[in-house]
């Protein structure tokens, strides 16, 4: 699944993370990572800001994304 993006939450401080992050589970913040069912989802941490332009310890991105399928599960 491709998602859309957090900013990853724009401030990122060492050894506390993001103190103010826009989705319920804060694990989401950016990157590649699995859902409880298993599902792989991508969130981009995008290239701008909101509400405030600042961005620290967080670096702009553009996500370039190769899709293959996936050889380990049989129809």
């Amino acid at each position: 699944m491709v998602s859309g993006h957090t900013h990853g939450g724009q401030v990122d401080i060492p050894f506390l993370g993001t103190p103010i992050l826009p989705v319920r589970n804060k694990d989401y913040s950016s990157g590649l990572k699995t859902s409880p069912r298993g599902t792989k989802v991508f969130i981009s941490r995008g290239i701008g800001w909101t509400i405030f332009p600042v961005r620290f310890n967080c670096f702009p991105e553009i996500a370039v994304l190769e899709l293959v399928p996936d050889r380990t599960s049989q129809a």
